[in-house]
């Protein structure tokens, strides 16, 4: 970990351990312009450096990418998603400044993630950060932090995820939503669009297609819910996909911290139980 201008920076060595992505998918990202580093590498001593919050996206495309699906589109549920809130409590430049005091600070996340003791990291319904899959198609997430939306529908025909949102506008969330300081960019402000297999349809206004697009889907026999209460829904084909897994594990890492993942059913509900398990009070 390197320090500049009061920013933790680090080098693709730690984004590639933090995130479990290997080199050649950095590189492709890279050369997709899907992730552009904080430092450009190149040059006598200058290494590539990276923010936490831009290695937190990456980490979100390999989560994903390791779930089964390929790269570039596991990069665009990263950028196409309304992650911009929930990924800002991953972001270490930012919780530095969310309180000085440690316990309010761990308070506002739910989870010590400076603590030195091992963190146990397990499932938690109530804990924002799923991805689900629905029927192999229409992609959940509850990032705002509240019941998981349907935000997208992937046709693999063309190769697209099909959005009703556009993706440079910034989702408020529980996070966002108690901060003093709102973010003013969203996380496709900072890459190339190009590099996002994705297709805008909006269900409103204007755009004739996205109206009936949608209208179709909502009322066709192929009709999913459009919020699923919970990832054990209705009985559909689900992949769940958790996000904030991953995530804690990024930290930790970055951070040089222990922790270790629950093995059991046991544990989770140990955990539950435990302080570890309490939800985050947004209202501080």
């Amino acid at each position: 970990m390197t320090e500049f201008a009061g920013k933790r920076l680090f080098t693709d060595e730690e984004v590639m351990h933090a995130c479990d992505i290997s080199m050649d998918s950095l590189r492709k990202l890279i050369t997709w312009k899907a992730a552009v580093p904080a430092q450009a590498g190149g040059g006598r001593s200058r290494v590539r450096l990276w923010k936490s919050s831009q290695i937190a996206r990456i980490c979100v495309a390999s989560r994903i990418a390791n779930s089964g699906f390929s790269l570039r589109m596991a990069h665009t549920m990263a950028y196409a998603l309304p992650l911009d809130d929930m990924l800002s409590l991953y972001d270490l430049d930012l919780l530095d400044k969310i309180s000085e005091s440690a316990e309010e600070r761990n308070k506002f996340i739910g989870i010590d993630f400076f603590s030195p003791e091992e963190l146990l990291i397990f499932p938690h319904e109530s804990r924002i950060g799923h991805v689900l899959i629905v029927n192999n198609k229409y992609v959940y997430t509850d990032a705002l932090g509240s019941i998981a939306t349907m935000w997208g529908v992937i046709d693999w025909e063309a190769n697209r995820l099909v959005v009703r949102k556009r993706l440079e506008q910034f989702y408020w969330g529980k996070v966002a939503n108690n901060l003093d300081a709102h973010p003013r960019r969203t996380g496709v402000d900072d890459i190339d669009p190009s590099s996002l297999l994705v297709t805008v349809l909006g269900e409103s206004g204007a755009d004739e297609e996205g109206k009936a697009y949608w209208a179709k889907l909502w009322d066709g026999p192929d009709l999913v819910p459009y919020a699923i209460y919970g990832v054990n829904n209705y009985g559909f084909s689900t992949l769940v996909i958790n996000l904030y897994i991953g995530l804690q594990v990024m930290l930790r890492r970055l951070l040089g911290l222990p922790y270790r993942i629950a093995e059991c059913q046991t544990e989770f509900e140990e955990a539950e139980q435990s302080d570890m398990g309490v939800e985050p009070d947004y209202s501080i």
